[in-house]
């Protein structure tokens, strides 16, 4: 019967991602996806950062008063931290 598990074999060594097969010896069919990106590491990610060129392009169109106002009424920020619910949902389109 076939199992499927997912690893990361680096430098000789299986790195198993989720759960890891019970029994002490295998044989086992290794499936090489190749990525454009290298595997996840311990290391942080490199900030990201626009290019100069673009500083001063950006306009705001529109009213940005709603950039700068919460998403949901302020009464309600303590009740969303306790699980409560005071307004009803809103409707899909608007």
């Amino acid at each position: 019967m076939l199992h499927s598990y997912e690893a990361i074999y680096d430098h000789g060594q299986l790195h198993w991602l989720k759960d890891a097969p019970q029994e002490t010896a295998l044989r086992v069919i290794v499936t090489v996806i190749e990525e454009a990106t290298p595997p996840v590491t311990d290391r942080p990610r490199k900030r990201r950062r626009p290019p100069p060129e673009l500083a001063g392009t950006m306009r705001l169109l529109g009213d940005d008063s709603i950039l700068l106002e919460p998403a949901i009424p302020e009464q309600e920020w303590d009740a969303l931290r306790k699980g409560i619910i005071l307004s009803p949902p809103l409707k899909k389109g608007g």
